[in-house]
């Protein structure tokens, strides 16, 4: 979701961290970066059991939760799932932003319980959200990095984890077994 650009700051933080970064996907992605440590392999020639390797051996996986995450959570990698739309619940292992979705008619971003209430929850899609007149807010760069650095902690079991554990109760009762990021705290009001 959103331009792929508004990935870039998050995947040069990661690099000046000292981490590597192998983008996998589709042969047919534009060139996203060229910096020492980011390894596009959507650019080369390869046996597909190269990326099911990344998947589970990676520090962490980040991205959204298509096949690739479904590697990678099957093989045990934490997740960073960006722009999550999976309101329905969180795995454990995983450390989610998930999509916020505006509406106008309430003027304010839905939360977990108001999309429930409002039965959508494993039923979000772009014509559902059209059809309600719903807006998505796009992660901008910023938040992107931010989310970044958040997972890092989250993996060293800093602060952020802390946080996730004070709303435990909150997030069960959405069945996040998983951990979310700070800005979606909101979200479980």
């Amino acid at each position: 979701l959103g331009d792929v650009k508004n990935y870039i700051k998050a995947i040069e933080y990661l690099l000046d961290q000292g981490l590597k970064v192998f983008r996998v996907g589709d042969k047919k992605a534009n060139p996203l970066l060229e910096k020492n440590g980011f390894i596009d392999l959507t650019q080369v020639e390869r046996p597909a059991e190269v990326d099911i390797f990344l998947c589970s051996k990676a520090k962490f996986y980040l991205g959204h939760d298509s096949g690739f995450y479904s590697l990678a959570h099957n093989f045990g990698t934490p997740c960073g799932i960006i722009s999550g739309l999976d309101y329905c619940g969180t795995r454990s292992n995983n450390f989610v932003q998930h999509l916020k979705i505006f509406s106008p008619e309430r003027g304010a971003v839905l939360s977990f319980s108001d999309l429930c209430d409002l039965d959508l929850k494993g039923r979000l899609s772009a014509k559902i959200l059209s059809d309600r007149q719903f807006t998505p807010q796009v992660p901008s760069s910023q938040q992107n990095i931010k989310f970044v650095k958040e997972i890092l902690d989250y993996l060293e079991r800093g602060s952020i984890y802390q946080s996730n554990e004070e709303v435990k109760t909150e997030k069960q009762q959405h069945k996040i077994h998983g951990s979310i990021c700070s800005e979606n705290f909101s979200l479980l009001q």
